[in-house]
């Protein structure tokens, strides 16, 4: 799977897990409609709620704390 974290009006992050197939750049022009920010973009595993690489359309990598915030949204 992949991810976008985003950043919304309030300054709360959520995570948007979507599959491999989809291009991290399509999934962040959707929601920038939104007014959020795209904060950080990579792979991840929700079985394992773990995070890693990055986001060559958007040259953006993961960070640590994406873990996190997928195990509030999804956990």
């Amino acid at each position: 799977m992949k991810y976008i974290v985003v950043k919304d009006r309030d300054d709360k992050e959520h995570a948007i897990v979507f599959p491999d197939k989809v291009i991290h750049k399509d999934v962040a022009r959707i929601h920038r409609a939104t007014d959020v920010r795209v904060i950080s973009a990579g792979f991840c595993c929700l079985t394992d709620l773990i995070v890693w690489g990055e986001s060559e359309s958007l040259k953006m990598k993961h960070r640590d704390e994406d873990a996190a915030i997928l195990r509030k949204d999804f956990g």
